[in-house]
Formats: C-alpha cells, sequence, structure tokens
C-alpha cells in the first residue's frame, strides 16, 4: 500500500490491519461522504434527495447528472 492510499485510512497510522472482507474501517472519503449526507437530512429532511440519488448515480456511472440542480 502506498503512501497515499495508506493515508485514507486512518488506523493504519497504528497498526497493520488486514482486512478480512467481513467488517473494515472505510477509508476518510466515505467517512465525510456518509457525515455530509447524515447533516444534511439532520438540516433539511428530505428535500434534498434528488441530489442524493445524482450523486449516487455520478458516483456508479462516472456521469454528471443536469437534472440534479433542479
Amino acid at each position: 500500500m502506498n503512501d497515499n492510499l495508506r493515508a485514507l485510512f486512518p488506523i493504519t497510522e497504528r497498526a497493520i490491519y488486514l482486512n478480512h472482507a467481513a467488517v473494515s474501517p472505510p477509508p476518510l472519503p466515505t467517512i465525510e461522504a456518509v457525515q455530509s449526507q447524515l447533516r444534511d437530512v439532520a438540516e433539511n429532511g428530505s428535500l434534498n434527495y434528488r441530489s442524493w440519488i445524482a450523486v449516487k448515480a455520478s458516483a456508479e456511472t462516472g456521469c454528471r447528472n443536469d437534472w440534479s440542480t433542479n
């Protein structure tokens, strides 16, 4: 694992971690995305639901959805 990739997993600063594919620490970008979405739900309820779906779709396809801003 290179240093850039290792930096995404804080546990690697203090331990050697062998992922056994059942439970593993998520990388920092995943934690930040989940926190952002939960913060949005806490503040706005489901008002931004279409935006969440657009982000998910663009992550899966690599495409940007123009309707996400409507």
